[in-house]
């Protein structure tokens, strides 16, 4: 299908004003993508938009809202990728059309899914699977990500990393539209806080580990931990929510906690979270590069940190001398830590390096980044 599109490509006219919208395998509902969507249609920017996925029950959802949506496997979903002057998705083609490359004359715009922490594309993981390995050894990947009419950054430093990592010199600085929502919490899609009845809770903690490329050896947290925990939870009434990566798969038992919580099948977009979330752990994920916008504190739980360097991901940065902290490198120094978090977090050299963390990867900290994003294709429609 992406074949016969790019072929097409060539002889159909675009449809000046028209943005196609897609993210998460054109099947999830979340990312740059989805905020920048819900900006479009809210503000009379004179642009026509859709969303399009494969997910039917999302594309019934959309409609329900009344929201601009379109069914990927349709006459109308191949001719809107055909027709629309931008193509906008996180991470691949595949988030709005039918494979993971569109060859084509087509404006392309990668928002990207996170300000990067782990090396990404080349050579980033240990093992690649056989299919991953025939498309790397065609360059399909490098020829498509070179391909994209601009990629999204939030700073300088990730600008010359994507620039290297896609082999593409068109990187903007404009910021996430994702964070958008910080700054203005009227943007919020799903208000977790209510339906998964957070409001009771004095403090929301959220886990949101990253996934592994080979699962760890290491135990997540053991029962005695979590029964500690969870003790310390119930007399502060406190709640711990766990927000899996949709590819992590160690399961951590929560059945029999009253204030611990997972949350991950409940959640599709844990941005809309981050809001109400009190304290984020995190391990190498770069949630933490937006949640520090909300100037929040944060603690890295890295108990497998060498385990994952090997068997995982390299780093683009010192992770102990560069990121903010605090560190808890077993679950014996994470309970003591966020027990005295809100003491370490007003400490004024503490709050020194935060500030300066939050100023080197945020360019810009004004919830304007759709806005930004718009006139971008104002100018170059």
């Amino acid at each position: 299908m992406n074949l016969i599109l790019s072929v097409l490509s060539y002889t159909f006219p675009k449809t000046k004003n028209q943005i196609l919208l897609g993210s998460k395998d054109c099947v999830h509902f979340l990312g740059n993508p989805k905020y920048f969507f819900l900006y479009l249609c809210s503000n009379n920017t004179g642009f026509t938009c859709f969303w399009i996925t494969k997910n039917k029950k999302l594309y019934a959802k959309l409609l329900q809202k009344k929201l601009p949506v379109l069914y990927l496997y349709s006459f109308k979903g191949f001719f809107s990728i055909l027709r629309s002057n931008f193509l906008v998705f996180d991470h691949r083609v595949s988030n709005i059309s039918y494979s993971i490359v569109l060859p084509g004359k087509f404006n392309k715009i990668k928002t990207y899914h996170g300000t990067p922490l782990k090396r990404i594309e080349k050579g980033s993981r240990k093992s690649l699977n056989s299919v991953q390995k025939i498309l790397e050894s065609f360059n399909y990947n490098s020829n498509e990500n070179s391909s994209y009419k601009i990629i999204l950054a939030t700073c300088e430093e990730s600008k010359k990393i994507f620039i290297n990592a896609f082999n593409n010199k068109r990187v903007e600085i404009l910021g996430y539209p994702r964070n958008d929502v910080f700054f203005n919490e009227r943007l919020i899609f799903e208000d977790y806080k209510k339906s998964l009845d957070l409001e009771k809770y004095q403090k929301i903690i959220l886990y949101c580990p990253t996934f592994r490329d080979h699962p760890t050896t290491k135990t997540v947290f053991s029962l005695e931990f979590l029964e500690n925990l969870n003790k310390y939870l119930r007399d502060m009434n406190y709640v711990f929510l766990i927000k899996r990566h949709i590819h992590y798969t160690d399961i951590i038992p929560t059945h029999d906690f009253s204030n611990i919580l997972d949350v991950s099948d409940k959640i599709d977009d844990v941005q809309d979270l981050l809001v109400s979330t009190d304290i984020l752990i995190t391990d190498y994920s770069s949630v933490f590069f937006d949640f520090i916008l909300l100037n929040k504190p944060i603690i890295f739980y890295c108990y497998d940190f060498d385990e994952y360097l090997k068997n995982s991901r390299d780093l683009y940065y010192d992770y102990f001398n560069e990121l903010p902290g605090p560190f808890a490198k077993n679950e014996n120094e994470l309970l003591p830590i966020l027990k005295s978090i809100d003491h370490l977090f007003n400490a004024k050299e503490y709050l020194e390096k935060y500030n300066k963390f939050v100023k080197r990867f945020n360019y810009f900290q004004d919830g304007n980044s759709s806005q930004r994003l718009c006139d971008y294709f104002t100018n170059n429609m």
